[in-house]
């Protein structure tokens, strides 16, 4: 007997998710659209050359929602190292965000271009990309993310560009409506 309950049990919560997932699904999201949001990232970065040292990085961005799905904006990542051979850098970009919209839980895409410059003044740069992945938490007053970065560079004469650095960072997430 114990066993027929608890089947109507579930069912209610499958069904009950169900109806949740197919409302959402039809309704445009809205997350980021028309919006403008000002973002401040921490967390570990390291360093694929060989010796390389753990470090830090603190990401500060903004991004302006052009639809339910995609954003553009820019960021500035400060990276720094626990060592002194490791030269730091500043890695002002220009970047294209892919979000998706799925019930206050919004995964995002987004791909990024820009100057990666040495934090020791010398005039070397690199022209570097970057690839973020991660996923947002919607708040009513603030959105909480997660993501993991990969930085590269592509070309220029800033020698401790030449490797990837993959970062992780928690997020906090400011949002300010259009109107």
């Amino acid at each position: 007997m114990p066993a027929a309950p608890r089947r109507r049990s579930r069912t209610r919560r499958i069904a009950a998710l169900a109806g949740v997932v197919a409302l959402s699904a039809g309704a445009p999201a809205a997350a980021y659209e028309e919006k403008l949001t000002l973002e401040l990232g921490l967390g570990p970065a390291l360093a694929t050359a060989p010796g390389a040292a753990p470090g830090g990085q603190l990401t500060i961005g903004i991004t302006r929602g052009l639809s339910s799905s995609l954003s553009i904006g820019g960021d500035l990542q400060l990276v720094g190292y626990a060592t002194p051979a490791m030269r730091g850098f500043v890695h002002p970009s220009f970047e294209a965000l892919y979000l998706i919209d799925v019930v206050g839980v919004v995964p995002r895409f987004a791909l990024g271009l820009g100057p990666a410059m040495g934090l020791d003044r010398s005039p070397d740069w690199a022209l570097s990309c970057h690839v973020r992945l991660g996923v947002d938490f919607i708040r009513p007053r603030f959105v909480l993310g997660f993501e993991a970065r990969l930085d590269g560079a592509l070309v220029g004469r800033f020698p401790d560009a030449r490797r990837l650095v993959p970062s992780l960072a928690v997020r906090y997430v400011v949002e300010f409506d259009r109107y």
